[in-house]
């Protein structure tokens, strides 16, 4: 197929693509949920008595973003985990089939499905964390019962912090049953991450670098 396009038309096909790219920073809280470990917390009940619908909000101050982790199950349905645009094809004739169902053109399309991608006719999700990201990030994580001296996890989350980043954030943290009155409330630190996880590597398919990783380590 000859090359249907003007050079000023390519041209403007790749500044379109540049100024896309330039975005990429919001496909990084989808990449780190699925390359970064994720942390849980854990309640426990030191009474003797029950706690009914147990909320936990958590305040992480800094430059700091919360995500939840990428699923089993998107992970195992090899669900894109970012969106990302693609590039415009290369300026010159190209090789097409016929039986492709048609030529495309352009900026391409960008990936449509993603993990946290809701189709109809699934089964409801059971209550997830409340994220607030801002300058700061609150997590409020759904209530849960606690049966007197038991322990329960909630939920796990992945917390990004942009470099450069202290070794340790000191995150508040408040809980409320409706079964008490008043408000629990105390500390917890929270370590980050030794080296840094450059873009290039948020952005790779996590089976790729681990592979990847795996020959060079």
């Amino acid at each position: 197929m000859p090359e249907d396009r003007t050079p000023q038309k390519y041209r403007e096909q790749v500044g379109a693509y540049l100024h896309l790219a330039a975005g990429w920073r919001q496909a990084l809280l989808p990449g780190a949920a699925a390359h970064v470990t994720p942390i849980e917390f854990e309640l426990h009940n030191l009474l003797t008595a029950n706690l009914a619908e147990v909320e936990v909000r958590l305040y992480v101050p800094g430059n700091v973003h919360a995500v939840r982790p990428r699923t089993q199950a998107s992970m195992a349905a090899n669900d894109s985990f970012v969106n990302l645009p693609n590039p415009p094809r290369p300026y010159g004739p190209r090789t097409v089939s016929l039986l492709d169902g048609g030529i495309s053109s352009g900026l391409g399309s960008i990936a449509r499905v993603s993990p946290f991608t809701t189709m109809p006719g699934n089964a409801p999700r059971p209550p997830m964390p409340h994220i607030d990201n801002g300058r700061s990030t609150t997590i409020t994580f759904p209530a849960v019962h606690l049966r007197p001296h038991h322990r329960v996890r909630l939920d796990p989350i992945v917390l990004v912090v942009e470099a450069p980043a202290p070794a340790v954030i000191t995150a508040q943290w408040w809980a409320t049953s409706t079964s008490m009155n008043g408000t629990a409330q105390g500390q917890l630190s929270i370590p980050i991450a030794d080296e840094p996880l450059p873009l290039a590597v948020v952005l790779t398919e996590p089976d790729a670098w681990r592979q990847r990783r795996d020959k060079t380590s």
